[in-house]
């Protein structure tokens, strides 16, 4: 990352307060980054800067999936999707600038709400204060744009061309000439030269956000490859593209139009659609039909079989018409019932539509069984659809099960439809489908897997069938309310919280409800995998004296959690039980607990003290790692083994004396432990293995508690001390001076 220029807006840095921050939007630089993450960040932030969304997105995307935690990469995305990049204003500082309004808010966003948890105080507030800002003005662009009348076709092209000197470019006097041919058969058509005209001195793109989630029809026009790839022009083809895949626009809607060059140059996404060549002969002729057959058709099917208000019916409240909202589902359709939706204007009145039964997906992948009588669905395939439907049928196989890892990471997937023959949903089989928000399990089904929609965080609700019989730990982590039928003789649900139906195991509690308190009822002795994890509104969770054992993850990502008591019934809290839990600062440990899983306070930057049984015998893998406020930490001398990066990061760490029964200190223990100043190390030592006090610039004298004759017997590993500032060993008798 070039140190003078801020990722964010491309500002000039400075210090304030021992930081770097920019002077222009207020963003302060990250602390404790990676290599990779810094030129990660710099690519797309330099294609966000470009106003290149799209491509802005798929960097973003790319950097995130490797640094999950890192807030910057979520905050670079949500201004990716929302067509936001930062502008100077007339004081000299720079302000978040939309350039591709949605309608959903931007505070609601899971990008949002990320990026404000991982960030650090100081970013926090910025994001905060910056996310405001951009809502207020969506809002007001929204409020604008629901007012301007629809539109049947959006003429998208390049209209200037200033590095070749062009105040305005042939293609723009070609398409104004088809505007009006166009307006002269009746539609109403977005041409920005013209349809802007009367906006001069109006920022226009409320304007251009009506035109686009209105039209039927896009119309991509382009003399030459690069003004096609133009960032405009490119910005407006890639979100009309985005609405077709999400089901808002029909498909085949996007039509090509270019002259003078070979089609193949076309950027990849557009060469697979119709195109037209505007320098041959009837090409006019095959345009318009084409443009007639489009707009003959209804848009979509939810209009299909529409009943209600008439068009002559007066709306009391919108003089020009009744303004319906979006539609609700009533029934769902299947693949063989057809459903109903219906939607209302403010003044009250309805309109319902019949939704038809859904055709069955193509493309997708599956393997045969060996009775070769029925199939399990593998994966995507060549199905490029968003609102999935599995068939019953392939190939003349009954289709009756969906495999692990079948439609794992498939974002692309909005809505997926399970028909009645599948009976198991295998392992992760659609975990991390981050943009499904509706999912259809039939009553077929008896098992779901471990993990099968782990990761699906826009998943507000599932229902379960009775059939139901076995569902996998972490099946739903991430997930909203779980609903489970009556009938079900294997799980229940109460206020959206699913248990076994002993209740003797809590298995998960949704995300999206927004009680600060929750109490676990008497009775449950489990506490699942991911049970609670990214509950972020949970300040509160009563653990009762009948549970045992605290699972993997089981309150991960718990960000506002500030008060948990363990009960003495404990004995295992397992790897990132409480990990990234940033606003837990004590927590007391009973003796009953016997294991302490890796990671599991690993990034509770607030955690000031733990205290840890006698009953323990292992700190596992960073246990602590990244309790950046951990100043006190007691390590009974129950205690044999202390694992890789225990402390790591622990910047706040300043001394720690190790029980006679610890024979090794392993690899960055105290890693990154700027503060550490003190280290006793018993005669019981054999082994220091190498990396172990990386990073430690305060420690300059280790604390041997036995002789010289001992610490030469000890085992140092290769590169032990090299990144560490230790010059000497201070030993019974005496110190020994070291040299690196």
């Amino acid at each position: 990352m070039n140190q003078n220029i801020c990722f964010n807006c491309g500002g000039n840095l400075i210090e304030r307060n021992g930081r770097t921050v920019c002077a222009y939007c207020g963003t302060y630089m990250p602390k404790n980054i990676s290599n990779e993450e810094t030129i990660l960040l710099t690519s797309a932030s330099q294609k966000l800067r470009l106003a290149d969304f799209s491509e802005a997105e798929q960097e973003f995307d790319d950097l995130i999936r490797r640094h999950p935690n890192n807030a910057y990469g979520y905050w670079g995305r949500l201004l990716a999707r929302y067509g936001i990049k930062y502008e100077e204003d007339y004081d000299g500082s720079r302000i978040p600038t939309c350039y591709a309004a949605s309608i959903e808010s931007v505070c609601e966003s899971s990008d949002y709400k990320k990026a404000i948890d991982y960030a650090d105080e100081e970013n926090s507030a910025v994001f905060r204060r910056h996310a405001a800002y951009i809502e207020r003005v969506r809002k007001e662009w929204v409020e604008k744009a629901i007012k301007e009348p629809p539109y049947d076709i959006f003429i998208s092209y390049k209209d200037s061309d200033g590095e070749n000197g062009l105040a305005r470019t042939d293609d723009s006097f070609a398409m104004q000439e088809l505007y009006f041919h166009l307006k002269e058969r009746g539609y109403r058509v977005f041409f920005s030269r013209e349809s802007l005209r009367d906006k001069e001195g109006e920022k226009y793109e409320p304007y251009i956000y009506n035109a686009l989630s209105t039209a039927k029809i896009m119309l991509v026009y382009g003399s030459r490859p690069e003004y096609i790839r133009a960032t405009w022009v490119k910005n407006e083809w890639t979100r009309y593209l985005k609405h077709m895949r999400e089901g808002k626009k029909k498909q085949g809607s996007l039509l090509v139009v270019y002259k003078g060059f070979n089609p193949s140059e076309l950027p990849g996404v557009l060469s697979s659609l119709q195109s037209f060549d505007a320098g041959r002969q009837l090409f006019s002729t095959h345009l318009f039909s084409r443009i007639e057959t489009l707009l003959k058709d209804k848009p979509d099917t939810e209009e299909n079989g529409e009943t209600g208000s008439e068009s002559g019916t007066v709306c009391p409240i919108h003089y020009a018409g009744h303004r319906f909202g979006d539609w609700c589902v009533v029934k769902k359709a299947t693949c063989t019932e057809e459903g109903l939706r219906e939607r209302v204007c403010l003044c009250g009145e309805k309109k319902t539509a019949i939704i038809p039964v859904k055709p069955p997906s193509e493309g997708l992948a599956y393997k045969i069984d060996s009775l070769n009588k029925n199939c399990t669905i593998t994966g995507i395939g060549i199905c490029d659809d968003s609102n999935l439907v599995i068939p019953e049928i392939l190939d003349g196989y009954w289709v009756n099960g969906i495999g692990g890892h079948a439609f794992k990471g498939c974002n692309r997937l909005v809505s997926v439809l399970i028909p009645n023959t599948v009976k198991i949903i295998e392992y992760h089989a659609f975990s991390n489908c981050e943009e499904l928000t509706d999912v259809t399990i039939p009553d077929s089904v008896t098992t779901i897997g471990y993990g099968a929609f782990n990761g699906c965080t826009k998943l507000s609700d599932v229902s379960l069938p009775a059939s139901v019989s076995r569902i996998g730990y972490n099946a739903f982590g991430g997930v909203g309310e779980i609903a489970v039928s009556k009938e079900n003789k294997c799980y229940l649900s109460v206020d959206g919280t699913l248990y076994d139906i002993n209740r003797k195991e809590l298995l998960h509690h949704a995300v999206n409800k927004k009680e600060r308190f929750f109490r676990i009822p008497d009775g449950v002795e489990q506490i699942c995998e991911n049970a609670f994890r990214g509950c972020d509104s949970l300040i509160c969770v009563d653990i009762p004296s009948t549970v045992t054992a605290i699972g993997v993850g089981a309150f991960q990502d718990c960000s506002d959690l500030e008060n948990v008591t363990v009960p003495d019934s404990v004995v295992s809290i397992e790897k990132r039980a409480f990990s990234s839990c940033h606003k837990l600062k004590r927590i007391s440990i009973p003796s009953s607990v016997r294991k302490i899983g890796e990671g599991a306070f690993s990034d509770c930057r607030n955690l000031e003290r733990a205290e840890i049984p006698d009953s323990v015998t292992s700190l596992e893998n960073e246990l602590f790692f990244g309790c950046s406020v951990l100043s006190d930490v007691a390590i009974p001398a129950s205690v044999t083994d202390v694992r890789c990066g225990v402390f790591e990061n622990c910047t706040s760490l300043a001394g720690v004396e190790f029980p006679t029964s610890v024979t090794e200190i392993s690899d960055r223990v105290f890693a990154g432990c700027i503060r550490l100043s003190s280290v006793v190390v018993p005669a019981s030592v054999t082994r220091i293995r190498a990396q172990a006090f990386q990073g430690c610039a305060s420690l300059s004298t280790l604390q041997y508690m036995g002789t010289k004759k001992q610490w030469k017997k000890i085992e140092l590993m290769d590169g032990w001390n090299r990144e560490a500032s230790i010059q000497s060993v201070k030993c019974k008798a005496g110190a020994i001076k070291l040299s690196h």
